[in-house]
C-alpha cells in the first residue's frame, strides 16, 4: 500500500512577465506529516498553506533542475517482523522482493539492502531507534531494473528539465522505509484497505506463584500446526524484574528490548519450526502470581509470521503448573514433539487407574483409552490429519492436559 504526493505548478501563460508559481502536494495526509522541507536546487521551498510550497519562476533552471525532500521521521506504521523475513529471504536469495518492495526494503537509504536495514528494522520494532524515513520515488524510475544489491542513493531525489517545466505536472510515490508488504494505513479515514490479521495462536508461558527478592527461570513456547518463521510479542512489567528472555532452538536469532515498564522480542531465523520454546529470568518485586504481574502490552504490536508468509495476531496465555492430584502437569512428559510417526506419553506414577483422551485443537476427542505402566505410545494411524491436539491424563479421578504437534 503507497500514497500519493503530487507536485503540481500552477502557473499562468508564460510570457515575458511571468506570475508566481506554486508547488502543490495532495496527499490523504497533510505533507507536513510526510516531509519536513522539499527543496529545489538546495535552496528550500516556503509552504504557504497547507501541502503549498511556493517557488518563484527564476529559480528554476533551463537546464537540469532537482527536486530533494527531507523526510518526517519516528513513523513506525507497517513495520512488523514479516517485513524483517522478507528482507532476510532476499538477502540470502531465497525469495526475491517484488518489483516496489526494493525501495522499502532499503531502510538506511543507502542504495542496497544489506544487513544494516536488518538491524534497523529489528531496532525499529522493538522501540530501541525510531529513524524511519519516508521515500518520494517519481514513477518515471523504472524499479523493475533496480538491482537491490546496488541501485544507488540519487534515486532519493528527482531531476528534470527546465524547459519541461510549464507542462509537466510531478507526482511522487510515497513509500515508509521498513515497510516492505505495504501494510501501513496511510489514513484511517481512507478508503485503502488495511491488512487484518487474525489467529489462534498462543504465547504460552507458566503461571507460577512468586516471592519477593526470589529468581525465577519461566518456560515459555508458541506451537502451531503451520511452521513458524518469525514472531513479535510485547509484555507489561508490574512487579517483577526481567533480566534474560532466551529460546532453546540455536538456530533462531533473538532481539529484545527490556525496560522497568515492558519486555519486547523479536524472534526469527532460517530453520522453521512447529514449536518454538525458550525461558524468561525474572526477579520478583513483590509476591504474587505471575499473570497478575505480567500482561500484554496494549500498545505494542502482537505478530506471528508463518513460512508461508501469511501472518496472525499473537495472544499471552498463561499455563497453570500447580499440582492436580497426586501429580503436577511438569511430571507429563510428551516425546518426541512435534512428532512425525507415534508420542509417547510418559507420567510418574504407574497406575492401573490411568485415562487417556486424545482431542483435536478444537476440543473434539479423537479417541480415549485405559491404560497401565508409566507410559504410552500414540500412533499416527490414530489420528486424522498432521495438527495440534490435546492429550488429558486422568489419574485418581484429577486431570493433567498438554498439546503436541503432529507434523
Amino acid at each position: 500500500m503507497k500514497t500519493l504526493i503530487t507536485l503540481s505548478l500552477l502557473i499562468g501563460t508564460i510570457l515575458t512577465n511571468v506570475q508566481a508559481q506554486s508547488v502543490t502536494f495532495q496527499s490523504y495526509m497533510t505533507t507536513s506529516q510526510w516531509a519536513s522541507s522539499v527543496s529545489l536546487n538546495g535552496n528550500s521551498l516556503n509552504e504557504s498553506s497547507s501541502g503549498v510550497f511556493d517557488i518563484a519562476p527564476a529559480d528554476v533552471l533551463p537546464g537540469t533542475n532537482v527536486i530533494e525532500f527531507q523526510s518526517s521521521v519516528g513513523n513506525v506504521n507497517g513495520v512488523s517482523s514479516l517485513d524483517l523475513v522478507l528482507v532476510l529471504r532476499a538477502l540470502f536469495d531465497i525469495f526475491p522482493l517484488d518489483i516496489d518492495g526494493v525501495i522499502p526494503a532499503d531502510v538506511d537509504k543507502s542504495g542496497f539492502i544489506g544487513v544494516n536495514d536488518l538491524a534497523k528494522i529489528r531496532s525499529n520494532i522493538l522501540g530501541i531507534s525510531s529513524d524511519i524515513e519516508f521515500a518520494f520515488i517519481h514513477p518515471s524510475l523504472d524499479l523493475t531494473n533496480l538491482d537491490p544489491f546496488d541501485f544507488g542513493s540519487d534515486v532519493y531525489s528527482f531531476k528534470f528539465d527546465g524547459a519541461d517545466i510549464a507542462t509537466t505536472d510531478f507526482t511522487f510515490d510515497v513509500y515508509i522505509h521498513g515497510d516492505v508488504n505495504k501494510s501501513a494505513s496511510f489514513a484511517p479515514d481512507s478508503n485503502d484497505e488495511v491488512e487484518v490479521r487474525g489467529s489462534n495462536a498462543l504465547f504460552a508461558i507458566n503461571d507460577i506463584e512468586v516471592v519477593t527478592g526470589s529468581t525465577y527461570e519461566v518456560p515459555f513456547s508458541i506451537e502451531s500446526e503451520k511452521l513458524i518463521e518469525a514472531f513479535q510479542i510485547g509484555t507489561a512489567i508490574d512487579g517483577i524484574s526481567i533480566t534474560d528472555i532466551i529460546v532453546s532452538n540455536e538456530t533462531l536469532n533473538i532481539e529484545n528490548n527490556i525496560s522497568n515498564e515492558f519486555a519486547r522480542m523479536v524472534v526469527y531465523g532460517e530453520a522453521p519450526s512447529n514449536l518454538i520454546e525458550g525461558t524468561f529470568t525474572i526477579t520478583a518485586d513483590r509476591d504474587g502470581m505471575l499473570s497478575e504481574l505480567l500482561s500484554q502490552e496494549l500498545t505494542f504490536f502482537d505478530e506471528i509470521v508463518y513460512s508461508d508468509l501469511t501472518t496472525g495476531e499473537l495472544e499471552l496465555e498463561f499455563r497453570s503448573t500447580s499440582a492436580v492430584g497426586d501429580f503436577s502437569i511438569e511430571d507429563v512428559m510428551l516425546s518426541p514433539n512435534p512428532a512425525t510417526e507415534e508420542v509417547t506419553i510418559s507420567f510418574p506414577e504407574v497406575s492401573s487407574g490411568t485415562t487417556l483422551y486424545i482431542s483435536n485443537a478444537q476440543g473434539q476427542l479423537i479417541s480415549s483409552r485405559q491404560v497401565s505402566g508409566r507410559s504410552a505410545t500414540i500412533q499416527r494411524d490414530e489420528l486424522k490429519a498432521p495438527g495440534v491436539y490435546i492429550v488429558t491424563v486422568e489419574q485418581k479421578g484429577k486431570t493433567v492436559q498438554k498439546k503436541f504437534v503432529l507434523i
